[in-house]
């Protein structure tokens, strides 16, 4: 896959004809890709900023084209620290950002590959 606009031309396809199938490879790709690697090169003292992340994602029509939303989120009402943390820790700075940004090159050939998967096993293609 090219690029950025190329990954989002194919999962945008992929989510029109395959909405659920394709929200769920993105689900898995995030957790199993960027969240765990975020994870595991968050600082830890006690654990919970760690153990905080998440991911969420949406589907949202915009006009006829759908357009897919992953979010990896980590803090929550314990853990007001998470933004000082992540932007200024001495070892760790930027800990999310880095898995994310590492994980953008090769996203949209991954999760299609999981979309393809899930689309033969639900005998669909």
């Amino acid at each position: 896959m090219a690029g950025d606009k190329e990954m989002k031309a194919r999962l945008r396809a992929m989510a029109l004809e395959f909405p659920s199938l394709t929200k769920d490879a993105c689900r898995e790709w995030a957790n199993a890709g960027p969240l765990a690697v975020a994870k595991a090169a968050a600082p830890v003292k006690t654990g919970k900023l760690r153990d905080s992340g998440r991911v969420t994602v949406s589907i949202r029509k915009k006009g006829a084209e759908p357009n897919i939303v992953t979010s990896i989120r980590f803090g929550g009402p314990d853990i007001p620290y998470v933004w000082r943390v992540h932007e200024t820790h001495k070892t760790n700075a930027r800990f999310a950002a880095n898995a994310i940004n590492g994980a953008v090159p090769t996203a949209g050939s991954e999760i299609a590959a999981r979309v393809a998967v899930k689309v033969r096993a639900a005998g669909q293609w």
